[in-house]
């Protein structure tokens, strides 16, 4: 009986090593291209590790021409700040995917396909630079990813960095059609987060910030909406918010109304920066839709320098019939502008701010997505286009000056701009970083835009190069027919 025993007690533990040897699974890897993979069988999972600044992995012929490649149900990426994603055509040999995760300069991310979640955290801030890079991993999962959860870690999405307008996470969140968003316990700003949600927004009960109301956001120390879900047509407040707030700016004064989410300035003259209003008003920023200035407010004082950065921002800015053109306003409206028609000094032309004669374009809307310029135009001017979304800018042959810095630090990194002949001056403009690059394209024929308008080594040559293809560039002259 004993030998039985014995027997019975090897062929056990021999089943059971052959299974752990089966349920681990073999472990395949490789190097490629500056990166390395390695796929578990067992676990049906791909590891990827690398250093690339933007763009796919090439892991040619790596896991891809694998039989096991289907079989993959989740994809890690690696490194402090992995700057790469998979590629698309990559992406759909995956059938049975089910989560995608990786982490970006202290925070992680992860993409959740079963629970249709796409979670973000980390130990304090996200920074607003994840967004606009590690926004194309998430592009893909638009169709599946209907939730945001910002995990119990994070205490505000949303950091200003250097100089200039921080990149904003609602256009790549936005793109991803969320239905809900979820706030964890420790976040203390919605900044960055408001009208992501289409439906509904979710805060957990231990937050000490926030509370929510039909969908809505509410700050607890005085019920005033925060936040409100962009595809909802009505919402029912909460009894206990006020309509609005309200205070003085020196002789200046101010109100703010939760209700059709306008901020309202009255006063005479030339008035105090509104970045004085940071304490007051900051707290309120996403309920900002609409900021109106008076008929007698003359311009906005610049209290530092003559590049101030504006604290408040709205998807439309209303100019009252005394408002001449200062630097302030450049960065206000993320929409469109609108100006009273008796204003003698600005007009307004397909939603962005010009001079009154329609010749030189002042401010273009952040968020605006296509571009018409007045007929009239002959002068881009400074900072006009700082921050915007657009990829592809077609100046009109015509055209014959671009101020300084007009087209520097647009929020979407490699921008085409394309340049006509006509030019006979163009200002200085900000060379090519890692986080603003502008991509400028002209003939060898424009000797102005070739000493104006900065290139800066092999990084920036392969984006040009990519920018070419990706618009399908050839020639300057492809945009200006019987221009030569």
């Amino acid at each position: 009986m004993k030998k039985i025993s014995i027997v019975f007690f090897a062929l056990f533990l021999l089943t059971a090593l052959l299974c752990l040897g089966s349920c681990s699974g073999n472990k395949l890897g490789g190097d490629a291209n500056a990166y390395s993979w390695e796929l578990n069988t067992g676990s049906h999972t791909l590891t990827i590790e690398g250093k690339e600044p933007s763009g796919g992995p090439d892991l040619s012929p790596g896991p891809w021409n694998l039989a096991e490649v289907r079989e993959i149900e989740h994809i890690v990426l690696k490194g402090k700040e992995a700057r790469y994603f998979v590629p698309e055509e990559h992406l759909a040999q995956l059938p049975n995917l089910k989560t995608y995760c990786g982490s970006y300069n202290g925070a992680s991310w992860t993409i959740d396909l079963e629970k249709g979640t796409l979670t973000l955290d980390a130990d304090g801030v996200i920074s607003n630079e994840m967004f606009p890079v590690v926004g194309e991993a998430w592009k893909h999962f638009a169709d599946s990813v209907n939730r945001l959860v910002i995990g119990d870690g994070v205490t505000s999405i949303r950091q200003v960095v250097g100089v200039g307008k921080p990149a904003d996470p609602r256009p790549v969140l936005r793109e991803l059609g969320l239905d809900t968003v979820v706030l964890g316990k420790k976040l203390k700003s919605i900044e960055g987060l408001d009208t992501v949600a289409k439906e509904s927004y979710e805060v957990n009960a231990k937050n000490q910030t926030f509370f929510t109301y039909d969908g809505a956001v509410y700050t607890k120390a005085d019920n005033i909406i925060a936040a409100r879900p962009s595809g909802k047509p009505s919402l029912t407040y909460h009894p206990d918010m006020p309509e609005q707030i309200a205070g003085m700016l020196g002789n200046f004064a101010w109100r703010l109304n939760f209700i059709d989410q306008t901020l309202t300035f009255e006063g005479e003259g030339a008035m105090p920066d509104p970045c004085n209003l940071v304490e007051q008003c900051i707290p309120y920023r996403d309920s900002i839709h609409r900021i109106v200035f008076g008929d007698k407010i003359t311009t906005i004082k610049r209290e530092q320098d003559e590049r101030n950065i504006l604290n408040l921002e709205a998807d439309t800015c209303v100019l009252g019939k005394s408002m001449q053109h200062n630097m302030q306003l450049t960065r206000m409206a993320e929409k469109s502008y609108e100006v009273d028609p008796d204003n003698p000094y600005l007009s307004v032309y397909d939603g962005a701010l010009y001079s009154k004669d329609y010749k030189k374009l002042v401010a273009f809307p952040a968020e605006k997505t296509s571009v018409e310029f007045h007929p009239k135009m002959k002068v881009i001017g400074q900072d006009s286009f700082i921050n915007a979304q657009i990829p592809l800018v077609v100046v009109p042959w015509g055209v014959t000056i671009v101020e300084d810095n007009a087209f520097s630090q647009m929020g979407t990194y490699g921008a085409a701009v394309v340049l006509p002949d006509t030019l006979k001056l163009a200002g200085a403009h900000a060379a090519p970083t890692e986080e603003w690059a502008t991509v400028y394209l002209y003939s060898d024929k424009n000797t102005v835009a070739k000493e104006a308008f900065p290139v800066g080594g092999q990084a920036y040559e392969t984006l040009v190069k990519q920018m070419k293809e990706n618009i399908g560039f050839t020639s300057v002259y492809d945009f200006y027919p019987g221009a030569r």
